[in-house]
This record gives C-alpha cells, sequence and structure tokens, in this order.
C-alpha cells in the first residue's frame, strides 16, 4: 500500500527503468547519426545539473557537515559519475558503424552500476524486523483503557498504526493547523493532561508527574499520575472565539479542565452553573469513523471530548437527536448535554465521500451504456456486412447458372 511520496517514487523508478530499456534497444540497434546529435543540445543542460550536483557535493565536505547534507552529497557524486560515463557511452556509440559485443556488455554493466551504487547501504543491510513487540508496547497494549501516547522520537514512524495505539504526533504531512497550534504552544504538562496522554515514550531518566514503568535499553516507557479521560462533563462554558485569549487561559494555573470548557462561540456570554464533582463519560471508539459516549450529567451543561470531531463530515447525536459540535478548548470538541443519563454518538459521513460515489456510480453506468450502444451497432453492422456478402454470394452464383 503506498501512499504520498511512496507512491510517487514508485512512479519515477519504474518510469525510469522503462527509459532505460527503451535507451538501450535504441543504442543496440541501427543508430540515426543525425538524430543523435540532436541530444548533443541538452548536453548544457546536464551540465549544469552536474554542476549543482558538485556543488551540493561541495558543501557536504566542507561548509556544512551535517548527515543530512552529506547523504544528498553521496548520490550528488553518484549522479555525476554516472552522467559522466552515461555520455562517454553516447559519444562512443556515435563513433561506431553498429553496435559491437563490448559496447551492448559495457551499457549493461553502467545500467547494472546506476542500479545497486545508489542505495548500496540499503541493499546490503542485514533485514530487520520494523516493528518489534518490545517490552514497551507489550506493556502499553496491555492497558485497556482509553488513552494516547507520547513518543519523543523513540519509537520507528507510523508505530501507532502498527501497534493499534493512539499517539498524539505522527510523521503524516496532513494536519489540522489548530490542533498543531495547541501542540506547538501549551506546554507539553498541560498538553498531555488535556491530550488523555497517559504514557511517554521518552529517553529521559525520568520527569515530574510521572513514573518508570519498564524500559528497553535507553527507551524509556513513563506513566503519568494525571491525565483527563478522552471525554468528560462540564458545567460552565465560557464563550470566546480568540484562540490568543484562550490559549493564555489554559496556560494558567488557575484552568481547570474539569470546572469549564472555553468555547469557539461569537457569543461575549459565559453560561456558568453551579459547580459539580468531576464527572468523566464512558468513551467507546467502535471504528475510526464512529464512537460512543456515554455520560451520566448531574446538570445541564457540556460534553467535552478531545479529540477532532470539530472537522468537516462529523456529526453528533445525544440521544438520537442530531446536535451541533462547537470547538472547544481551541483543538477539541464539545456538545450540549442536558441532565441525566446521555447516550452521544460522533459519526464521520463527509459529503465528499457521498457525492465521489454517486459520481463513480453515475460515470460507471454511462461507460456501460456507451459500451452497449456501440456493442449494439457493431453487432448491427456486421449483420448488414454478413447480410450483403450473403446477396453477393447468391448474384455470383446465380450468374454462373
Amino acid at each position: 500500500m503506498f501512499r504520498g511520496q511512496e507512491r510517487l517514487a514508485l512512479v519515477i523508478s519504474f518510469s525510469l527503468a522503462i527509459l532505460a530499456g527503451y535507451g538501450l534497444h535504441d543504442l543496440t540497434r541501427a543508430l540515426d547519426v543525425r538524430r543523435a546529435r540532436r541530444a548533443w543540445a541538452l548536453l548544457p543542460a546536464g551540465i549544469v545539473i552536474g554542476l549543482m550536483f558538485v556543488f551540493t557535493l561541495y558543501i557536504s565536505g566542507t561548509l556544512r557537515q551535517s548527515g543530512r547534507v552529506a547523504f544528498l552529497g553521496d548520490r550528488a557524486a553518484l549522479v555525476t559519475l554516472l552522467f559522466t560515463l552515461a555520455t562517454v557511452l553516447v559519444a562512443w556509440r556515435m563513433r561506431l558503424a553498429r553496435a559491437t559485443p563490448l559496447f551492448v556488455v559495457t551499457s549493461i554493466a553502467l545500467m547494472v552500476f546506476d542500479l545497486f551504487s545508489i542505495n548500496s547501504q540499503a541493499y546490503n543491510a542485514t533485514p530487520q524486523e520494523r516493528y518489534p513487540l518490545s517490552p514497551i508496547i507489550q506493556t502499553i497494549r496491555s492497558d485497556e483503557g482509553v488513552f494516547r501516547v507520547v513518543d519523543e522520537g523513540k519509537m520507528p514512524g507510523h508505530f501507532g498504526i502498527v501497534y493499534d495505539v493512539e499517539e498524539i504526533g505522527g510523521i503524516s504531512p496532513l494536519k489540522i493547523a489548530r490542533y498543531d497550534f495547541l501542540r506547538e504552544n501549551l506546554s507539553e504538562e498541560k498538553l498531555w493532561r488535556l491530550l488523555n496522554v497517559r504514557y511517554v515514550i521518552t529517553g529521559r531518566a525520568g520527569m515530574q508527574n510521572a513514573e518508570l514503568v519498564t524500559n528497553d535499553g535507553d527507551t524509556r516507557l513513563l506513566r503519568l499520575h494525571e491525565t483527563m479521560p478522552r471525554a468528560w462533563f462540564v458545567a460552565s462554558a465560557i464563550h470566546n472565539p480568540d484562540d490568543a485569549q484562550v490559549l493564555a487561559a489554559l496556560a494558567s494555573d488557575d484552568f481547570d479542565a474539569w470546572r469549564v470548557v472555553y468555547l469557539a462561540d461569537a457569543s461575549p456570554h459565559a453560561r456558568v452553573t453551579s459547580s459539580h464533582a468531576p464527572t468523566p463519560a464512558n468513551f467507546e471508539r467502535i471504528t475510526p469513523e464512529h464512537a460512543r459516549v456515554t455520560l451520566d450529567a448531574p446538570s445541564e451543561g457540556w460534553l467535552v471530548v478531545s479529540a477532532n470531531y470539530y472537522y468537516p463530515g462529523w456529526r453528533a447525536f445525544v440521544n438520537g437527536v442530531e446536535t451541533r459540535i462547537v470547538r472547544a478548548n481551541i483543538a477539541l470538541c464539545a456538545v450540549p448535554v442536558r441532565a441525566g443519563t446521555q447516550k452521544i454518538e460522533f459519526v464521520f459521513e463527509p459529503w465528499s465521500v457521498k457525492v465521489g460515489i454517486t459520481t463513480s456510480i453515475t460515470l460507471i453506468l454511462l461507460v456501460l451504456a456507451v459500451v452497449i450502444i456501440l456493442s449494439k451497432s457493431s453487432l448491427r453492422q456486421v449483420v448488414v456486412l454478413l447480410s450483403r456478402e450473403k446477396k453477393q454470394g447468391e448474384n455470383t452464383q446465380g450468374r454462373k447458372l
């Protein structure tokens, strides 16, 4: 399953392989010298690109000795060398009347060198399991609660998908702006508590409000002492659409997520009711597109969920009645609830998917209709042609008689 840059890399690699095959075919067959000489018009562009690679190599070796630039420098040297050898190979072929066996063998050798020189470390490396089941992952998966995990660069990319663990980060290029704003500007202690973080995978020896659970070499798993549940009840709401002001309020030591929620609403008024003891809700994720929350609300108030349900396509149903989702605490969401037992469903049903499915089905039906019409037309033409041939045959036979 290829996504994003992996899909693009596959397409480019496959295209280059096809071009290499065509190139070898043209070089080993009868060569049109006039046509081949036109290719030399591209030589200045190749020289410029080669000089750019050499410049990159120079930077990696002298001015900026970093691993990432050195990585590019190695490839710059190889690409420059391959371009030079390919130019010599084409010039040699233009001086030959026909492709000799030595030329064919040299061409194949150059292609083999091209294929196996770049990324040789990856080709020759000992295969290792990308996602081993470490003691850290076993400990996290043994916890049956609903929580999130923070990884401080100690786990391989996309580990949360493989191990079915919810993390607050990831390496996906698709990010929600307000969620990133909250992550980048709120202190980690307050952010992790607000986002229902229970475990931190880190290389640090320890931190406040956390205990060491297990370790795997220099990678440690810390469990936080205090964190919010995935969903909870709040009686008081302050309406403020200014994210900067809300961020300052969330960062304040006086902020209590159990007691108040900040809603991104244009109304300047605040709805404040009597305070209650902390009331967590039972959160159940059925599928990535469907979640269910049950709550015994002590009074009228708000159900706050630390999830990105304030996003086009998400719908909320309170006791079967669709209810508007409000953006809360910058990147979370909230729905109004009444006192008593409440059952809230969150469902992801974007209109774009429905439009896409309808469009696809319509196009498929149109294509099938066109195929059927053309098939009938072609069948009629065949029947008419056969009847004409039959009549011509009968007329010819009648004349002979």
